[in-house]
């Protein structure tokens, strides 16, 4: 997978402290304050990434980045709605921005921590080379700290080894009956053989090995593959996915099947059988 690298040389965001406020804001305050609030209901995310932050590089790229990895992601650009989504999707994981404008940041980490208990790992990201915030970040529970800038794929990197070090996935593989792909080194294998399959084959194939069993829309798969530019895909994904299956089926029964008008899905006819 490529990298790309988030600049945050471009896109300003305030590395002077994680205040970034004469006066912070106090998250449990801010929760007290939205205490019996009406707010719409919203569909859970079961295992995704709550990434927090407010600036464009934080709040726009950085889940984008995740989808395109395959992670499911949920936003919250302030305290107030960090904390309640929080509660709502319980994640697996929380990237939290250290320079979030007007939130004492090692703050909300406590609040996270005892409203999700100590098994939820906290990836910090710092401003510059880490500085007092790579030190704040480990002394208030944060489980691992990413300077800024970074790329996509140190990013994943740092989620998916604190994922496996807290055990929220086994290891590095992700499989479904005989088809595997090696999260480390990219390599999708069926019934142990190597299938020679483009960058964009293999990033549609990981996101339906994270989605296995469940009818994925193409507009939803558009847009985990193509983040930045995925308008008039449709067909393109279409193209792909022919390829994609014919690949997968020459080495046995067909695993990709298409849902009419609707989308795919990963799903092993064999099951049904036995």
């Amino acid at each position: 997978m490529s990298a790309l690298t988030i600049d945050y040389a471009v896109v300003a965001t305030s590395s002077g402290g994680y205040a970034g406020a004469d006066h912070p804001a106090d998250p449990e305050r801010a929760a007290a304050r939205n205490e019996g609030a009406a707010t719409p209901a919203e569909p859970s995310e079961p295992g995704s990434i709550l990434v927090i932050g407010d600036d464009h590089a934080v709040a726009e790229l950085v889940p984008a980045c995740l989808r395109f990895a395959g992670f499911r992601t949920v936003l919250a650009r302030g305290a107030d709605e960090a904390l309640a989504r929080a509660e709502r999707h319980r994640p697996e994981l929380l990237v939290l921005d250290a320079t979030l404008p007007g939130v004492d940041a090692s703050a909300l980490a406590r609040l996270l921590r005892l409203r999700l208990g100590s098994g939820v790992p906290i990836l910090f990201l710092v401003g510059g080379r880490g500085g007092e915030h790579s030190a704040m970040s480990l002394t208030v529970g944060g489980d691992d700290y990413l300077p800024k800038p970074f790329s996509l794929d140190e990013l994943t990197a740092r989620i998916r080894a604190l994922l496996r070090r807290f055990g929220r996935r086994s290891d590095a593989v992700l499989s479904f009956a005989d088809l595997e792909f090696d999260e480390d080194t990219l390599e999708p294998r069926r019934a142990g053989r190597h299938l020679y399959l483009t960058p964009q084959e293999r990033r549609i194939l990981r996101y339906l090995l994270v989605n296995a069993g469940r009818v994925i829309t193409r507009t939803e798969i558009v847009e985990h593959v193509w983040p930045y530019d995925h308008v008039g895909h449709r067909r393109v994904l279409d193209v792909h996915m022919c390829t994609l299956r014919r690949k997968i089926n020459k080495m046995g029964p067909p695993l990709i099947h298409t849902m009419h008008g609707v989308g795919y899905v990963l799903r092993d006819p064999r099951a049904n059988k036995r």
